[in-house]
């Protein structure tokens, strides 16, 4: 015998199938787009958030133990005022890293860029004069002091500094 409600409930429920999976789809697509416009707004809470969980992460995954004896050496006012103003030449900052150096610091981090050649080193002073007042002269210094790039560059290649980089993810620059 056939039973007149059951070939019911079997439509019903094939029919309820067919509407959660159509909710499913919908909020799952929602739920996509909403996150890919998220994404793109960067609301400040989400990148808050995105950070609180890079850093915990980093506590997570950090191996040994962070020394105490962190010393910070500032480039500030008073240093501007004593040793003149900024940039400072390349033998001033080859200078600090050597003392750094003797003074038993085991890491040094040069938070500043050196995107140019530096202006005070006599090979670049006697090419300015030469190219703007036809003017020759000559130094009588050692060839160490011809060039302030170089010696930065030796001063870090002694020491344990390292330098900061820029990261350029636009390429609206070239344009």
């Amino acid at each position: 015998m056939l039973d007149p409600g059951a070939g019911d409930a079997q439509i019903s429920e094939d029919h309820s199938k067919g509407k959660v999976s159509f909710n499913v789809y919908f909020w799952g697509i929602a739920l996509s787009f909403f996150l890919i416009i998220l994404s793109l707004l960067k609301p400040t809470v989400f990148e808050y958030f995105s950070y609180k969980l890079y850093d915990e992460w980093l506590l997570l995954t950090a191996h040994g133990h962070p020394s105490a004896q962190i010393l910070i050496v500032d480039i500030d006012e008073k240093s501007l005022q004593a040793h003149g103003q900024w940039p400072w030449p390349r033998y001033k900052i080859a200078a600090i890293l050597d003392r750094l150096e003797e003074s038993g610091a085991q890491a040094v981090s040069l938070d500043m860029m050196f995107p140019e050649t530096d202006r005070t080193s006599l090979n670049v002073i006697k090419k300015d004069l030469k190219r703007y007042l036809d003017q020759e002269i000559n130094f009588e210094a050692s060839d160490i002091f011809f060039d302030n790039d170089r010696l930065l560059a030796d001063a870090i290649s002694r020491t344990s500094a390292v330098l900061g980089y820029q990261f350029l993810f636009d390429d609206s620059a070239d344009s």
